[in-house]
C-alpha cells in the first residue's frame, strides 16, 4: 500500500515538474514575442508612452499596421493633430502629401475634398462650414433650396443701386456692417460706392441663371446655378461706382473705386472672390466687383498670400468631412 502511494505521489511530483516547465517556455515564448514586436515600435520611434496612447484610440488591426505600412512615429503623429485624421486613410495622406509636396494639414484636407476645385458640378457635395464666415459654396458645394441666412439686415444705407429692392439689398450682420464701414473710408476718399447685389435666394438665382442659359452657351463661366451661389449665403456682394455707369464690369478694376477696393478691402473683411488668372480653381471669369466677407484673419491671408477661398480653408484650416 505504502509503495503505491509513493509511486503516485512520485507520478504527481514529475507531471507537476512537467507543467511548470511547459509554463516557463510559454512564458519565455510570450515574453520573446512581445520583446520583438516592442522592438519594432522602438525602431519606429515609438515610446512605451506612445503605445499605452495610441491604444486608446486604435485597435488591435490598426496598432499591427503600424509596423506592416511601416510608419514612422514623427509621421502618425503629425497627422494625428489634425482633427479630420482617419488612420485608415493614412496611406491616401502620405502619397498626397509626398507626391504635392503638401503640409499634412493640406494632405488631409485634399484627400477629404478631392473635388474642391476640379470637375466642376460632377462631383456635388453639401456646403461646409454652414453659418460661419468661412462657409464655402461653389461649383461643388452648394446649399438647399430653403437654405436662408440669419441676421440678414437690409442694406438700404449703403447707396443701393435700386432703392427698396428687398430681393436683392439684404446682407448678413456681419458683412452688412463691415460694408457699411468700408464704403465710409471710401467716402473719405473721395470714392463714391454702390451697393448693387447682395443676398439672393435659389428662386431668384435659378432665374438669373436661366437667363444667362438662354443667351450663352457657357452661362456656367458667368452665372453660378441654383444652389451654387455665395449670394445665397448673404455674405456675398456685387458693388459698383459711377464710373463705369454702375455695370458689373471688369473696367471697373481700372476706376480709382476699383484700386481702392483692391487695396482695402481686405483690412474690413472682404476678399475678391473670383480673381484674375485663378479662373482654373473658381471656376469663373475674373470678377472685380465681386467681393466675400470672410473675416479680418482670414481676408488679411488671402490677399497677401494672392490665393483664393478654396485654396486658403486648404492651406489653413481643418476642413470637416
Amino acid at each position: 500500500m505504502k509503495y503505491k502511494i509513493k509511486i503516485v505521489l512520485l507520478l504527481l511530483l514529475i507531471l507537476m515538474v512537467l507543467f511548470m516547465r511547459n509554463i516557463s517556455n510559454y512564458s519565455n515564448t510570450s515574453s520573446n514575442i512581445i520583446y520583438v514586436i516592442k522592438d519594432e515600435y522602438t525602431r519606429l520611434g515609438y515610446t512605451q508612452y506612445d503605445l499605452d496612447m495610441l491604444e486608446s484610440f486604435l485597435d488591435e488591426n490598426q496598432m499591427k499596421e503600424i509596423i506592416k505600412l511601416n510608419i514612422p512615429r514623427n509621421i502618425l503623429f503629425s497627422y494625428h493633430k489634425q482633427k479630420s485624421f482617419e488612420f485608415d486613410k493614412i496611406m491616401l495622406y502620405e502619397d498626397v502629401r509626398t507626391n504635392k509636396k503638401v503640409t499634412f494639414k493640406e494632405a488631409i484636407n485634399l484627400v477629404n475634398h478631392p473635388y474642391l476645385m476640379s470637375d466642376f458640378y460632377e462631383s456635388i457635395r453639401s456646403a461646409i462650414n454652414l453659418n460661419t464666415e468661412l462657409i464655402l459654396v461653389n461649383k461643388n458645394y452648394y446649399l438647399k433650396k430653403d437654405y436662408i441666412p440669419e441676421n440678414l439686415i437690409l442694406g438700404d444705407d449703403l447707396h443701393p443701386l435700386i432703392p427698396n429692392d428687398k430681393s436683392r439689398n439684404y446682407l448678413q450682420k456681419e458683412a452688412y456692417n463691415a460694408l457699411k464701414a468700408l464704403f465710409i473710408e471710401a467716402e473719405n476718399n473721395n470714392i463714391i460706392l454702390y451697393f448693387s447685389n447682395g443676398y439672393r435666394t435659389y428662386e431668384k438665382q435659378d432665374k438669373i441663371y436661366s437667363e444667362y442659359l438662354s443667351q450663352s452657351h457657357n452661362a456656367d463661366v458667368y452665372s453660378a446655378r441654383p444652389g451654387h451661389s455665395e449670394h445665397q449665403t448673404g455674405l456675398a456682394v456685387d458693388i459698383t461706382c459711377q464710373s463705369v455707369n454702375y455695370l458689373l464690369t471688369e473696367n471697373f478694376e481700372k476706376t480709382a473705386a476699383g484700386k481702392f477696393i483692391k487695396e482695402n478691402a481686405h483690412h474690413f473683411g472682404f476678399i475678391e472672390r473670383y480673381p484674375k488668372n485663378k479662373e482654373y480653381i473658381t471656376g469663373y471669369t475674373y470678377e472685380p466687383w465681386h467681393l466675400r466677407y470672410v473675416g479680418k484673419k482670414a481676408a488679411s491671408i488671402i490677399y497677401l498670400s494672392n490665393i483664393t477661398l478654396e485654396e486658403y480653408l486648404i492651406k489653413y484650416t481643418n476642413m470637416p468631412n
